[in-house]
């Protein structure tokens, strides 16, 4: 899986649970309710639908291979996976205007070949999996895929070793984990405990992915 990058246009390529499925926020498009993200069976913006849900990795079921487009409310950022569980090759899709409707055409890679997918939202996406291995391992790609990187307690500026580039990371048991935009600890900050099962977050959140520069790791 490449990184993701959140760059303006309509659709950008990258390179990574099955679970729970729920339907996502609504909006209002010429009168008709549809989902804020949802695939639809044929190209042409008809045939079955299957709605995805904000946070939660979906695995299709039975709508596995069918999706020929995705149709997406105004700013709303959807990652699509070949295998069920966020496996395989991916891709990344963005709506810049209201309610978009993206087809994947004659696209062999993509056409009748999604198998997961996931809303992606401006916070953090936790996992349900306990981690017990100790300190923090941040992962350069969602779903704790591509490069990675062990960290222990400490102050850690990632300027020259992982600079903008965590998009997950497993917490271990009993810690206190304070996320920083800038290596000097300033900018956007958040700030979570883990208890004595750890911790897995599958994608940082909108507001961190590829623009952490800081970790304070500290041992409860």
């Amino acid at each position: 899986m490449n990184r993701i990058t959140l760059c303006i246009g309509l659709v950008t390529f990258l390179a990574g649970c099955g679970g729970r499925q729920q339907d996502s926020s609504l909006v209002t498009d010429a009168g008709t309710v549809v989902p804020a993200a949802a695939l639809y069976e044929h190209g042409n913006q008809t045939g079955r639908t299957k709605a995805l849900a904000a946070g939660i990795l979906t695995t299709l079921g039975d709508f596995n291979d069918m999706a020929s487009g995705v149709r997406l409310s105004k700013g709303a950022y959807v990652v699509l996976w070949e295998h069920a569980g966020g496996q395989g090759a991916s891709r990344l899709f963005r709506a810049t205007s209201a309610d978009q409707f993206i087809s994947f055409g004659t696209d062999p890679a993509w056409n009748d070949r999604v198998s997961s997918g996931m809303l992606l939202t401006a916070e953090k996406i936790t996992g349900q999996v306990a981690v017990t291995r100790p300190g923090v391992t941040i992962y350069r790609d969602i779903n704790f895929a591509g490069r990675s990187l062990q960290l222990g307690a400490g102050v850690h500026n990632l300027a020259n070793v992982f600079n903008d580039a965590v998009t997950s990371m497993r917490v271990g048991p009993n810690m206190r984990v304070t996320m920083a935009q800038h290596a000097d600890g300033s900018g956007q900050r958040d700030e979570f405990k883990t208890g004595q099962y750890g911790l897995e977050i599958v994608f940082v959140g909108l507001r961190f992915n590829d623009q952490l520069s800081h970790l304070k790791i500290e041992q409860l």
